[in-house]
């Protein structure tokens, strides 16, 4: 019989594999069982396409364990999606600024820096791309 542990570890491997959509097979069950599994629900949050799902799941996180290991970047990761809702809802368009260089901050996350081509202002904002994988194993 195959234990929970070694299920999240076959999920994190899925997802290391770009294979979200076979993790989400693995997770789904394991989170109808387990609702309270903070590491589930944590990789649930990196096999899910939807903002809505990704949010719910990291929100999840933080309310079965706040003190969860991964709980600052998930923490980041809320705030980033905040942003991105920003973006889409058009408070915060980038029309007329270029991107000037790419880093990573302390977590290891991607940040993107643009100059406003008028006025010469910058600001930086979380680099979103497609490639996402979990910081941890379970």
């Amino acid at each position: 019989m195959t234990t929970t542990r070694e299920l999240l570890k076959e999920a994190y491997r899925l997802i290391r594999r770009d294979q979200p959509e076979l993790a989400r097979d693995i997770l789904r069950p394991i989170l109808e069982d387990e609702p309270e599994n903070a590491h589930a629900w944590w990789l649930l949050a990196y096999s899910v396409d939807d903002p809505h799902e990704v949010r719910e799941a990291l929100t999840k996180v933080l309310e079965i364990d706040p003190g969860y290991t991964n709980a600052d970047k998930a923490r980041e990761m809320l705030a980033a999606l905040e942003g991105v809702e920003a973006d889409k809802r058009g408070i915060d368009v980038m029309f007329g600024w270029e991107m000037i260089k790419v880093h990573k901050d302390s977590v290891g996350q991607k940040i993107a820096t643009f100059r406003n081509v008028d006025s010469g202002e910058t600001t930086e904002r979380v680099f979103n791309h497609t490639c996402i994988n979990p910081d941890s194993e379970p």
